[in-house]
């Protein structure tokens, strides 16, 4: 079903929204400063072309928040913060998109996807797109550490 759900996004405007973040990420990897969030951009383009079976996680979750180094994470919020106005802005039209198509039953897979990336909009440096199964495995992973 997942896979279904994946191609059916793709072909129906999946492509055309990865295809725009792509852009964007190259845009903003032009510059110094901007290249935090071009790679945040290229992870949200992985998720919007494919989006069913993936979650969005901190890179603190995945390696450990003493396997990340404390200037990364410093500056991994500081790149954040000056992007949240911009996020803010995307997260609310986000909001919008969600609210339409929550109006029509066929469009509430679209709404889910949407919701589930809003997060990302806010607060993308250190954000990761994963599948489930890694996903699971890290959980598996950490339960067996403690």
């Amino acid at each position: 079903m997942r896979t279904l759900g994946n191609i059916l996004w793709f072909v129906l405007g999946g492509w055309w929204t990865a295809l725009l973040w792509i852009c964007l990420g190259i845009l903003c990897c032009v510059t110094i400063v901007g290249i935090p969030i071009g790679k945040a951009c290229f992870q949200y383009a992985n998720l919007m072309a494919f989006p069913f079976g993936k979650v969005i996680v901190k890179e603190t979750f995945i390696k450990g928040k003493e396997n990340v180094s404390g200037i990364r994470r410093f500056f991994g919020t500081l790149v954040n913060i000056l992007w949240l106005p911009i996020g803010f802005v995307m997260f609310i039209g986000s909001v919008g998109t969600i609210i339409v198509c929550c109006i029509s039953i066929i469009f509430i897979p679209v709404a889910v996807v949407v919701a589930k990336s809003s997060q990302f909009l806010l607060w993308p440096v250190g954000a990761k797109v994963i599948t489930k199964e890694e996903y699971q495995a890290i959980l598996i992973a950490q339960k067996a550490n403690k």
